[in-house]
């Protein structure tokens, strides 16, 4: 605590890149990668793939999210038709899962340099903690 009583926050590691890559759906829009640096415009590009997205399907997009720090997340996006796009809230939903029941969390490849004997749940929370999701 500082002399006003307020607790010191630290800055948050901030996002490097983000590259979204269409999985399932017209193929035409498969496999092309999309690489943005901020969470808002890879919202934009998700919010333009949902378009192509049948009515009643959900497509796949994978997606890298590197952070300054080298630190990387990997997961998997299900997009339906005219998607939002909420990036940020499915790694958060994620993490806090897996922090919440203390599962492994294997899209993290920073987990891999991780003592293993150490807390998986403890391993998401510092994620959380540390790393700008937005």
């Amino acid at each position: 605590m500082n002399k006003n009583n307020r607790v010191a926050v630290a800055a948050k590691i901030a996002i490097s890149s983000i590259i979204l890559t269409r999985a399932e759906g017209p193929t035409a829009f498969c496999g092309i990668p999309h690489m943005v640096s901020r969470m808002s415009d890879a919202q934009i590009v998700l919010m333009g793939m949902s378009r192509e997205c049948a009515p009643v399907a959900s497509d796949k997009v994978d997606f890298t999210v590197t952070y300054e720090d080298g630190h990387v997340y990997e997961g998997t996006y299900s997009l339906g038709k005219f998607d939002y796009g909420d990036l940020t809230g499915h790694m958060r939903a994620n993490l806090n899962t897996r922090a919440q029941i203390g599962l492994d969390v294997p899209t993290l490849t920073f987990m891999r340099s991780i003592d293993r004997g150490g807390s998986q749940r403890r391993a998401a929370l510092e994620f959380l903690a540390a790393r700008n999701l937005a």
